[in-house]
């Protein structure tokens, strides 16, 4: 038995109602996280139907893909934002905000990584979040589907019982809440729906938590 399914579904805009304006086109059973070609496979099956339909005149274009965040995907969406930025084709890549942040908190606070994590030179401190008395099930993850754990983990709550924390070395904790305000200000940015904050607001906010982690 599989590991896992791959599924590549379509969503369509303005679709008729009570039409769904999702459809599963393919789906591979693989072991975790395997590398394949299906993510380039289901685009060229996009590709090739936009250009059926576009012959029988219909009003069609395959605008993006996006996958899971996962680290195999990472070569595929590098491959497709490159060809849409040089014009070799129309449509963009991208990966899921959620998942890829549930991912680094593995590797920033969880288990997920043998070293130690810096920012210069001072730690992300994941013993911080225990001697603050956060919830264990915030940073002992064991559901890890959950993208509602990311958020109250990285929400102000969390960074203001870290900062009032006594006897610890000042800069960790503010390094330690640092990498969780800007993991909240990316997935803010993806999961907002307030009319309040303009598209460009929201790309401001993406490019500055990119910017905060590459310092």
């Amino acid at each position: 038995m599989a590991a896992e399914v791959k599924v590549a579904s379509v969503c369509f805009q303005h679709s008729p109602e009570g039409t769904s304006p999702y459809l599963n086109i393919d789906g591979r059973p693989q072991s975790k996280n395997e590398n394949s070609d299906f993510n380039f496979r289901a685009v060229d099956c996009c590709k090739k139907a936009e250009q059926i339909l576009r012959k029988k005149c219909w009003k069609i274009t395959f605008l993006n893909s996006a996958t899971d965040g996962v680290s195999s995907d990472a070569t595929f969406v590098r491959k497709a934002l490159s060809n849409y930025l040089l014009g070799i084709c129309s449509y963009s890549g991208h990966n899921d905000t959620n998942h890829n942040c549930k991912s680094a908190r593995g590797q920033l606070i969880g288990a997920g990584s043998s070293k130690a994590t810096t920012i210069g030179l001072y730690i992300i401190d994941p013993g911080l979040l225990k001697k603050a008395n956060i919830a264990s099930e915030l940073w002992r993850v064991v559901d890890f589907a959950s993208d509602l754990l990311v958020l109250r983990l990285c929400s102000p709550k969390t960074c203001i019982s870290i900062l009032n924390l006594e006897g610890q070395d000042f800069r960790t904790q503010v390094v330690t809440c640092k990498t969780l305000f800007w993991t909240r200000i990316r997935l803010s940015a993806v999961n907002t729906k307030s009319l309040k904050v303009t598209a460009r607001e929201k790309v401001f906010m993406l490019w500055s938590s990119c910017n905060s982690f590459s310092i």
